[in-house]
């Protein structure tokens, strides 16, 4: 039951995870914008990538959806547009409704390898049956392609669809198309030829028979009664930069200015210029929003006006329509619950399953009996078979990025040669619309161009790359196009590209180096260079960026790249998450072994584990149960046996030794090392035993050492010995040693008995050693070390100097020395070796500390006269030590020293002590 309810918690997470992977949209890339009935609005949008994640959840998902929304931001229906074959890409725009809620796009398909245009069509798409069909086709293969679509417009008017579209032959040519959307016949109404030197941005056929363009300089023209006139009525601005021409009526027609950002209505009968909007009011959800901010705007009459805003000040994308004044505006949509829950149980099925299949071969397995080698071929097999189909794709994501950095460094190339060419004073001189295709412009247009040769034969299948380039002026904070292929005339760049390509614009002006970079935005997927232009004194003033698609060097180098990775994907995944479920339920038996093992290991004794299995590992697991009941059993038979060895010899014994266990020592075994030598004496135990039984000497003496060995413990020290009423203490740190002897003193305190301790702290060499013969071995601490740390005692015992140090020991703190005070020198009578003597006064009763520290700069020089054989001014100081600290003994013994020294100088001994 266990099982099938994580299977099922499995199925429910994927189908979810699934869901919101599959069905989630936002706004960030949305290309048109179309106000429907009862403030709806239809978007177009296109998928995009920037990560692999993106990618492959792309790849499952329509390149292009048309989605229908509400009001309040939810999906009422989505339109997939069709997918594209892998040699191919599609770019839609111009989204139209008829009053049926029939959409029309125009769509132009182009060569993945090449880029250019091959066909373009007028689809037709149906909002009860979601099916896309084709009404007006126009197919370039006559001439192999055309680098841009030739389709400039195509909008509604009444139950009529019109067509502009340029001539392949002949780019001044235009023939304008009139579409009957209810019995689909075609009819030619107009087959115009412009000026090439006018301009033309966008032309609108009004049913007045008017038709109306725009320049890219600014200026707006209509062609009427076989002439042509500028447009000019009052009211009216010099200049006006078109957004967007939009049918209003019959005579009628409307667009965003967007050198001012209003929305502008002109009649061509009353010869009228009215501005309809100049803000956007009304606005619930978002403030601060106003038409300069918007783009692509659509217009059905003055009462009805959609569009995108792509950027505000906190970095987000919003969709508005504007239906007489109140504006709704919103940046975020999401499917409704019912479609949510339907999505989620297709999922489910599919993923649930899969999931049964699996719980089957886990059954299956378990139940099974067979060798385990057998049972890993059944699984590991389909992986041998699939390692060339992985290995192939993941051949083709590594020539796929070498041939993307062999495409870095051409661009990078390109366009640093490109760029070194390119006029600085032309540049200089292009400073708005105006100057649009002058001589300076022409000029930069020449030399920005990156090769001719590559376009000369457009049938070839090689991998003849296409590149675009740009040249922008840089002025300030703003970038602005001054020329380009395909696009248009000083805009600036923010309106154009996303935030990726902006941030390598800026950081190509800030670093003053050429940028490679790449880039999604709705306009497609681009890999480009961006190099700097300077003047003669090296200033900053343009850039020129040299690019071409992803897809030219994807479809060539990987070809079905995308199905084969998404295939390979899936498989391998279902195969990871097989093996990984088959492989844990055959290795969990040991992994239980393993864990078992740890216990054991960590003295949890007898550990068994469950046996499920008829095999190999079943059997090891039924042996292992007895084993580790047999070892149990032993191994407390051995605990209680080192309990009492160690209590003999310390286990810390046998770590200085290098040895693990009490098995390991032989006699002989020795250690040799620096180490610190602590004896603590207990000094009045014959008095505090004196009048008792023998039980009750040993009790005290037991209770001392004790106390003693805790504090030793620790500090981790070792207990080398126990001598009379004291202990021979090791510690391997000074610092360890000197908190023991602080430990000790200030616990001694709180004793049930008066006990007066010293403690005397040496550093020297220590040998130590397993001695004896081999029926009877023992420890021993051997060194000259622990003769003078005794000897050292003996002077601590009769001065009452609670914890004495050698200059050895003093030499090694680095703190407490403020609190140590020199009491003279211990000599070895035969060798005549001299040991320094030092005084921890931190470790004196609090009651006495305060008056050793008051007398002991006194002391000390008193001692340095004494040293200096200054006896005379020695006796006097230290008789004013004593007159301050009477418990003073070593300075007393000074003061009889020089005494004496007149009285009987054969007699005299100027240490402070002698052994």
């Amino acid at each position: 039951m266990r099982k099938i309810i994580v299977l099922v918690l499995l199925t429910v997470l994927l189908s979810g995870f699934f869901t919101y992977l599959l069905e989630n949209l936002d706004l960030e890339y949305v290309i048109d914008v179309l106000a429907a009935p009862e403030d709806q609005m239809v978007i177009l949008q296109k998928q995009t990538s920037e990560s692999m994640i993106e990618t492959f959840i792309n790849a499952l998902k329509p390149t292009y959806n048309l989605i229908h929304i509400s009001k309040e931001g939810q999906i009422l229906k989505t339109y997939p547009l069709p997918k594209d074959a892998p040699s191919t890409f599609s770019d839609y725009d111009n989204l139209s409704m008829d009053d049926d809620g029939n959409l029309y796009l125009h769509r132009s398909i182009k060569n993945a390898d090449n880029y250019y245009v091959f066909s373009e069509e007028i689809i037709k798409i149906a909002p009860d049956s979601l099916q896309s069909q084709t009404i007006y086709k126009v197919d370039y293969q006559a001439v192999g392609a055309v680098e841009y679509a030739l389709i400039n417009k195509a909008y509604l008017v009444d139950h009529h669809l019109f067509v502009i579209q340029k001539k392949a032959d002949d780019l001044s040519r235009v023939i304008i198309t009139q579409i009957n959307i209810y019995n689909e016949s075609i009819h030619v109404i107009k087959d115009l030829k412009f000026d090439p030197t006018l301009y033309v941005k966008d032309i609108l056929y009004l049913t007045n028979g008017r038709i109306i363009f725009s320049t890219v300089k600014g200026t707006l023209y209509q062609y009427y009664d076989e002439n042509f006139e500028v447009l000019k009525y009052d009211t009216m601005p010099e200049l006006v930069q078109v957004s967007r021409l939009n049918s209003y009526d019959h005579s009628t027609f409307a667009f965003m200015n967007e050198l001012t950002g209003n929305i502008v209505k002109m009649d061509t009968d009353q010869k009228r210029y009215d501005v309809i909007r100049t803000s956007m009011t009304d606005i619930s959800k978002i403030d601060k929003l106003k038409y300069k901010d918007a783009n692509l705007v659509t217009l059905k009459d003055a009462k009805s006006i959609s569009g995108n805003i792509r950027l505000n000040n906190a970095g987000k994308r919003f969709v508005f329509i504007d239906r007489e004044g109140s504006v709704i505006v919103m940046n975020d949509v999401e499917y409704s619950r019912s479609h949510n829950m339907r999505t989620f149980i297709k999922h489910f099925f599919v993923i649930g399953l899969f999931a049964l299949a699996i719980g089957f071969m886990i059954y299956a397995y378990e139940k099974s009996r067979g060798s385990l080698v057998i049972k890993f071929l059944t699984i590991l097999l389909p992986l041998v078979l699939l390692i060339p189909v992985i290995s192939l794709t993941v051949s083709f994501g590594y020539f796929t990025n070498l041939a993307k950095n062999d495409l870095f460094a051409e661009l990078f190339n390109f366009s640093r040669e490109r760029a070194s060419k390119i006029s600085a004073d032309h540049l200089l001189a292009i400073d708005g619309l105006e100057d649009y295709a002058n001589l300076e412009y022409n000029i930069l247009t020449q030399e920005r161009a990156v090769s001719a040769d590559e376009f000369t034969n457009l049938n070839l299948k090689t991998y003849d790359r296409w590149y675009y380039s740009v040249i922008y002026k840089y002025e300030g904070d703003k970038i602005h196009v001054v020329t380009g292929d395909g696009i248009e005339f000083w805009a600036t760049t923010q309106y154009l590209y996303g935030e990726r390509s902006n941030q390598a614009y800026v950081k190509a002006v800030t670093e003053n180096r050429t940028i490679l970079s790449d880039n999604s935005d709705v306009s497609g997927e681009w890999v480009f260079a961006v190099t700097p232009i300077r003047t003669t004194e090296g200033q900053v003033i343009g850039l020129l960026e040299v690019g071409t698609g992803k897809k030219s060097y994807t479809y060539h180098i990987q070809g079905y790249y995308g199905r084969l990775v998404t295939l390979n994907l899936i498989i391998v995944s279902f195969i990871l998450l097989l093996m990984s479920i088959v492989i844990y339920r055959m290795i969990l038996p040991l992994r239980n072994l393993n864990d078992s093992v740890d216990e054991i290991s960590g003295g949890n004794w007898g550990v068994t584990v469950p046996v499920h299995t008829h095999d190999e590992i079943g059997e090891l697991s039924g042996m292992f149960n007895k084993m580790s009941l047999f070892i149990k059993d032993y191994i407390s038979e051995l605990t209680k046996m080192n309990a009492i060895y160690f209590k003999f010899i310390p286990l810390k014994f046998f770590e200085l030794l290098d040895k693990k266990s009490i098995t390991e020592v032989e006699l002989g075994n020795y250690s040799k090392q620096e180490m610190t030598v602590v004896y603590i004496n207990t000094a009045n135990y014959f008095e505090l035993v004196r009048g008792k039984n023998s039980k009750e000497q040993l009790d005290i003496l037991n209770k001392l050492f004790e106390e003693y060995a805790k504090s030793i413990h620790a500090q981790n020290g070792l207990v080398g010995e126990f001598r009379n009423a004291g202990v021979l203490a090791l510690f391997t740190k000074e610092e360890e040693a000197m908190s023991t002897a602080a430990m000790i003193m200030q616990h001694i305190g709180a004793f049930d008995l008066p006990v007066k301790t010293n403690i005397s702290i040496h550093l020297g060499e220590i040998l130590l050693g397993i001695v004896g013969d081999e029926n009877r071995l023992t420890t021993s601490v051997i060194s000259e070390c622990v003769n003078e740390v005794t000897e050292m005692n003996k002077i601590a015992t009769k001065f009452d100097t609670g914890v004495l140090l050698s200059d050895a020991m003093v030499s090694k703190m680095n703190e407490h020395k403020d609190m140590i005070r020199y009491i003279g020198q211990l000599e070895d009578a035969q060798s005549h070796k001299m040991i320094k003597l030092h005084e921890w006064l931190e470790t004196l009763p609090i009651s006495t500390q305060k008056d050793y520290i008051k007398t002991k700069t006194a002391f000390e020089s008193a001692l340095h006269s004494y040293e200096l054989e200054h006896y005379d001014a020695s006796k006097r100081d230290f008789i004013s030590v004593i007159k301050s600290n009477r418990r003073d003994l070593v300075s007393k013994e000074y003061l009889f020293k020089c005494e004496n020294l007149a009285l009987d100088p054969n007699n005299f001994e100027k240490p402070l002590g002698r052994y």
